[in-house]
């Protein structure tokens, strides 16, 4: 039986790749297959994945028929996978030595569907939150890191749940974190951090972020619409409504921090309502100056704290 899937979405990493994927190998984790899942590289990624791996028995290497995104490769690796559990690496960033073995040993130990690394949060092992307001404060208080890594997850669970990736250019992990989090019935954090993020300069959330504007705006609108739709699927959450409020602010308050308080220390507000009102008329027709004049009205709050 396989133990666990380490699933890779790769694009034009060719320069990163194998020190990525060689920390992989390294991990001593018996029944451990990787997923490479090349979404139509134009460097050579995907030939080099077939030169140095192509022979292995622990690692598959799959092609997406076009171009569509980390969240499309991901759901198909996942979709492929065949372990009891499943991580994600991406392509630029390594692991350290232990990093599968621990979170796997947690997870059958506690018989979580989560385990995640929380760094220095916590001294040693903690579960999560019990209720679905404790889980929300959690996250409100930015304890829980809704990025896909850093985490083992129950392939059952998943597939349980539909949690996949959603379609969108940004957010993806969001929403794939907080649905994790919000309908795990058991999951742990464990102190300790053994991945390794590598920064590359062609990251989607660097460099000039005002044509993203219109890409974000459409995500974070999506994004609304799936939340609203996971949050339907927990009865206890039917039953907070004020709190259900609380995780679509989260978003926007996230969208502020991460995106529109970056692109408005660069430039004017009017470049910014150039860029997003065309989304914005599509969306809220009329009442589309309204929500402009309500997103302004966040961003000047916000400039005062990152001035």
């Amino acid at each position: 039986m396989v133990s666990i899937s380490v699933i890779v979405p790769v694009y034009n990493k060719r320069e990163y790749l194998k020190r990525s994927i060689d920390s992989i190998l390294a991990q001593e984790m018996p029944g451990m297959e990787v997923v490479l899942v090349d979404d139509v590289s134009t460097d050579g990624s995907f030939e080099l994945c077939q030169e140095l791996y192509g022979g292995r028995n622990d690692v598959r290497i799959l092609r997406q028929a076009q171009n569509g995104g980390a969240g499309p490769a991901r759901n198909a690796g996942l979709q492929a996978a065949q372990g009891r559990f499943v991580a994600f690496v991406d392509a630029d960033d390594v692991i350290h030595p232990g990093y599968l073995q621990r979170l796997y040993k947690a997870a059958v130990l506690y018989r979580a569907d989560v385990v995640g690394e929380c760094g220095d949060a916590f001294e040693s092992p903690e579960f999560f939150p019990a209720s679905f307001s404790e889980r929300s404060s959690f996250i409100l208080k930015g304890r829980y890191k809704t990025t896909a890594c850093y985490k083992l997850y129950r392939t059952s669970f998943l597939r349980k749940h539909g949690i996949v990736f959603y379609p969108m250019t940004f957010f993806k992990d969001v929403l794939f974190g907080l649905k994790t989090f919000l309908y795990a019935q058991r999951g742990i954090f464990l102190p300790g951090l053994h991945y390794e993020v590598i920064l590359t300069p062609d990251s989607i959330t660097r460099g000039d972020l005002l044509p993203k504007c219109p890409a974000y705006i459409d995500s974070l609108l999506r994004a609304f619409h799936y939340l609203e739709n996971d949050l339907a699927g927990l009865p206890e959450a039917q039953e907070q409504p004020a709190v259900c409020n609380l995780l679509f602010a989260f978003l926007m308050a996230l969208s502020l921090r991460n995106h529109f308080g970056k692109v408005a220390k660069k430039h004017t507000r009017e470049e910014i309502h150039e860029e997003i009102e065309p989304v914005l008329q599509q969306a809220f027709g009329e009442n589309a100056l309204f929500v402009q004049i309500l997103l302004d009205w966040c961003i000047a709050l916000g400039e005062k704290k990152w001035t």
